[in-house]
């Protein structure tokens, strides 16, 4: 009868530290302000960065309680052989599970701007800036020197016209170098495929200024391989271009009236 009722005390010991164990695990990975503010911290995985290293600074960056327990919980799950490298958004009102999931999926945080045709160097800037991706001056301080860039022709005074209209992602520790090389190997990749049965005299930034241009001097699509063929012809003429699109871009205007004060304007955009 002793032994029995010892034998009972030991298996509700065990289970009752095996309920606290499990509670203590439960309490461990749960969100460190579970109901709180979901304030976002960015947070980067290294190449080649182990599970340990990954749990501590995590737990040093408030988004977890335990790094023990995350790193339990990684190899329990097999999740410590698929983390992935790259940059993530998390919150302190995540689990230690839901941030292993985030961590697993490669799901890296980026910002998603559109640059529309036409865009001015100038209001790519503005528009990367009011996406929270880059630094304006320091934008516009890199695309006046093109020459820090390869491939662009030393003509380029500025970067005006190599940077290719498009839909990028940028994840938000990509420097300003970085997010101009990007739009610079994509306007490359277009011009070389545009470019390749190109038998005629203009230089590669000559048909860009050209280009750029033709684009201003006309919204229609339809127009503007007529709008070309008369700037063509003024050349081979020896003729000044005599664009109104050239005026706007040196007074800073998309469009509106040109005065004869305009024209009278001592600029090399002058034509």
């Amino acid at each position: 009868m002793r032994r029995n009722i010892t034998t009972l005390v030991v298996i509700l010991a065990l289970l009752i530290a095996l309920i606290l164990i499990v509670k203590g695990i439960r309490t461990a990975i749960s969100p460190v302000n579970e109901h709180g503010d979901e304030n976002y911290i960015y947070f980067r995985v290294n190449d080649g960065e182990t599970t340990h290293s990954i749990a501590e600074r995590l737990e040093r960056e408030g988004l977890i309680k335990s790094d023990t327990a995350f790193i339990t919980l990684a190899r329990v799950t097999g999740a410590d052989k698929r983390l992935q490298a790259g940059l993530y958004r998390l919150s302190p009102t995540m689990s230690s599970n839901e941030i292993l999931d985030i961590l697993t999926s490669g799901r890296i945080y980026t910002n998603r701007v559109t640059i529309p045709e036409g865009f001015t160097i100038e209001m790519i800037a503005s528009r990367l800036e009011e996406a929270g991706i880059a630094d304006k001056a320091r934008f516009l301080e890199l695309c006046n020197k093109p020459h820090l860039f390869e491939g662009i022709p030393n003509e380029a005074k500025t970067l005006e016209g190599y940077l290719f209209p498009d839909t990028y992602e940028f994840t938000p520790d990509t420097d300003e170098e970085e997010i101009i090389g990007s739009m610079i190997t994509r306007y490359k990749v277009v011009y070389n495929e545009l470019s390749a049965d190109y038998d005629g005299d203009l230089s590669e930034h000559q048909i860009i200024t050209l280009a750029s241009i033709i684009e201003k001097e006309t919204y229609l699509d339809e127009e503007r391989p007529l709008v070309s063929s008369v700037f063509h012809n003024r050349l081979k003429n020896g003729m000044k271009l005599e664009s109104c699109a050239t005026i706007l871009f040196i007074v800073n205007r998309p469009e509106g009236p040109i005065y004869l004060k305009d024209l009278k304007i001592d600029n090399h955009y002058n034509t």
